[in-house]
């Protein structure tokens, strides 16, 4: 028989292998796609022991059941075991050595691979799992040859994906796993590289630095909410749309997927088979859930099919009860492929998640998860309760609503509704989990809304007690006072308000943060309003609590990410000899830094946002275009204190190419007014007690314009939004009154 095999392998290899296109992350750092630019969702099955337990004709059998369920990928490891061996009994190393790998496995693995492609498959290969590297104590040295190994044996097989780890902690053995990623990297570095991590946990937590990796891979776990309460996890429970959601927020943008949620007929924890089973409807839950949070796409697992059960087995894993080949068409496999006809029914890659769209979201099975497109939003309800929906975000005045069934694909019409208004849907059946459904909202017809041609500007007044002034111009150049105050400050120790920055979100609600203090405070002020009348009540936002030696929070800016649907807030903060000291004194060696919100409850941690090697302070953040940001920033630095700009393709940074000082000394707080092609600098000339401006056409070249512009006397550091008549109009009535 293994003669007759061994022609076999080698009348394939003279066949010409099925070349698929190879993939790569997308432009905007959130989803993959092939190389000729068509969206790549991620839609995997765990055949983790394919390898090792099954022969080529099995192997035939299940990739092409999963090839006509939908799925596109395949999760599988490659040395599960130091005496592993395929299911013609031939070793995967020599001598239980990593770095002296056998033939025979190896030639079974090319049939794997090619059969794979064929089939339209991708393979993500798990090439040591990480109990194999605790029990053999591998070394780095090992581990590159292995590594170098794969690299070069598999780099003209189109259909791989490397998968870094294998159920462990990245901090156990991190060397070994930084020398399997760049080596896998430097030897063929347009392959995508990511990790999987042991459960409940992410990549980012140990990788989110290393340049090998280009995705992030979760394992939300098998736990239930009773069970995961262990101190050193996150305790996200079931709830694994939180680690998405929090990969989704953090630097540097990569796409991210939950590679290993609870399987198909696998107990609650795993080990305790009088447990309950997790279901179909758990697997919809999960996989909705997180790509509606952000994921590039989905693993399913199924108990029995991940470990390949044969009904000869003396026992089995997890208590599976199935053989594979019957659990192959256990009802959650039939329905994953629902889940990707829907991701790609609509313009895929300006997809975000927006749960501005869901008022009340719900807790637990509850939770409402709401993602859009700029023509169309998805909002999953795992238990089918009523629910409300605010379609802001979608700016429409007509939409069609429509009910999606996870369970069979099908969809039903609702009706049209109004745009503007609150909606409330309430989903066919009994509410109860797994009675779970997708609204569909599709714009018929968009808003026209008036032109915003309305230039407005927050400033404040010193000594800085009054709180919010407002300034408008009709054409970016010419201001006119509102007055003010429009808030007054009321928190923070002295209760002032300076640098005053305002954004709009895409439900119509203003944010406006100001500077609270000059010293000691460790925040800032937030509040927000509909109507730039009536504001909501203040609140500190500790952002810099962290930092025991933390000076101050001073100019804290915002700016509203449409690509992430996200509020970016920059400010500038010094921390004692913690840089260079340079020209300043210690406690004016300012750096930036950051944090990110959806909702301005929640807050992504602190982090240093730019450090261009000198003092810096009030900086903003402008988009030009798709991936074109520039930061327009004040170099605080005794022999400077003028304006600077730099740039990035993203505003999360980083930034480069530092220009050189385009306005006098003593000139801070810049602010930006995109007038026709042109943008007007304007900033605070605090010694001459004026305000001027630059005008550039593209960041390179300034023209000094403070002859064109005319800014009201006494009006200080603030920022240029763009509203429309209408507010105008009603900011006027309300100043007269």
């Amino acid at each position: 028989m293994r003669i007759a095999l061994s022609i076999f392998f080698s009348l394939l290899t003279l066949l010409p292998a099925q070349e698929l296109p190879r993939l790569k992350v997308s432009k905007n750092g959130r989803f993959l796609m092939t190389e000729n630019g068509q969206p790549f969702f991620w839609l995997g099955d765990t055949g983790w022991l394919l390898l090792s337990r099954l022969t080529t004709d099995e192997a035939q059998q299940y990739l092409e059941n999963r090839r006509q369920k939908g799925f596109n990928l395949i999760q599988v490891m490659l040395v599960h075991g130091l005496t592993d061996t395929d299911i013609y009994g031939d070793s995967a190393l020599t001598n239980k050595n990593l770095a002296s790998p056998a033939k025979a496995y190896w030639d079974h693995l090319d049939t794997i691979v090619d059969i794979a492609a064929a089939k339209g498959l991708y393979l993500a290969l798990v090439p040591v799992w990480g109990g194999v590297v605790k029990a053999a104590k591998t070394t780095p040295v090992q581990a590159q040859a292995y590594a170098g190994f794969l690299a070069n044996r598999y780099k003209s097989k189109s259909n791989i994906i490397w998968m870094n780890g294998g159920d462990i902690k990245g901090a156990d053995y991190q060397d070994v796993w930084n020398t399997i990623g760049a080596t896998l990297k430097a030897q063929d570095p347009a392959r995508l590289v990511t990790f999987h991590p042991r459960g409940r946990a992410s990549s980012s937590f140990w990788f989110e630095e290393q340049p090998w990796l280009d995705f992030n891979s979760v394992q939300s776990g098998h736990r239930s909410y009773a069970q995961d309460t262990s101190e050193e996890d996150p305790r996200y429970g079931e709830d694994n749309w939180r680690y998405i959601q929090a990969d989704y927020n953090k630097t540097p943008t990569r796409p991210v997927l939950d590679a290993e949620p609870s399987y198909e007929q696998i107990p609650h924890g795993l080990h305790d088979t009088s447990q309950p089973r997790w279901t179909a409807d758990d697997v919809r839950r999960y996989g909705y859930w997180s790509v509606f949070a952000g994921a590039c796409g989905f693993t399913y697992g199924d108990n029995s099919v991940m470990q390949f059960l044969r009904p000869t087995d003396k026992g089995s894993a997890y208590g599976a009860r199935t053989p594979w080949f019957k659990a192959i068409d256990d009802p959650g496999a039939g329905q994953m492929i629902f889940l990707k006809k829907l991701m790609l029914s609509r313009p895929y890659f300006e997809r975000v998640p927006d749960q501005s769209l869901v008022p009340y979201r719900g807790n637990r099975y509850d939770y409402l998860a709401a993602t859009r497109g700029s023509a169309y939003a998805f909002i999953y309800t795992y238990t089918g309760s009523t629910f409300r929906v605010n379609p802001a975000a979608l700016d429409a005045r007509r939409l069609k609503a429509s009910w999606y069934n996870p369970r069979d694909g099908s969809s039903t019409t609702i009706g049209n509704f109004s745009g503007k208004d609150t909606l409330t849907f309430d989903p066919p059946g009994t509410p109860r989990p797994g009675n779970d459904w997708v609204l569909i909202l599709d714009v018929l017809a968009s808003s026209r809304p008036e032109k915003k041609d309305i230039y407005l500007f927050t400033s404040f007044r010193e000594p800085a007690t009054d709180g919010l002034y407002f300034l408008y111009s009709r054409d970016g150049r010419h201001w006119t006072d509102l007055g003010g105050s429009w808030l007054k400050p009321e928190i923070g120790e002295k209760k002032l308000m300076r640098d005053p920055s305002m954004a709009q979100g895409p439900d119509g609600v203003w944010h406006l943060v100001w500077t609270s203090g000059w010293n000691g405070d460790k925040g800032f002020g937030y509040a927000s309003s509909n109507d730039l009348i009536h504001w909501s009540p203040q609140r500190f936002i500790p952002v810099m609590a962290h930092e025991p030696d933390a000076f101050n929070v001073w100019a804290p800016e915002i700016f509203y990410e449409k690509d992430s649907a996200q509020f970016l807030i920059v400010w500038a903060t010094t921390i004692p000899f913690r840089f260079p000291k340079g020209q300043e004194d210690e406690k004016n060696n300012h750096r930036l830094y950051c944090t990110t919100t959806r909702d301005f409850m929640t807050f992504t941690p602190t982090r240093l946002y730019y450090d261009p090697g000198y003092s810096i302070i009030d900086a903003m953040v402008l988009q030009r275009g798709p991936k074109d940001y520039v930061l327009v920033f004040k170099d605080n630095t005794r022999l400077q204190r003028n304006i600077k700009v730099a740039f990035s393709d993203s505003p999360a940074g980083p930034w480069h190419d530092d220009s050189k000082a385009f306005t006098p000394e003593f000139t801070e707080g810049p602010t930006v007014a995109h007038v026709g092609k042109e943008y007007y600098i304007y900033f605070d000339g605090y010694r001459a007690k004026k305000y001027g401006a630059v005008k550039t056409s593209d960041f390179k070249t300034f023209t000094d314009a403070s002859d064109e512009v005319s800014v009201p006397p006494g009006h200080k550091h603030g920022t240029i939004v763009i509203t429309d008549k209408k507010t105008l109009k009603r900011l006027l009535h309300e100043h007269k009154q």
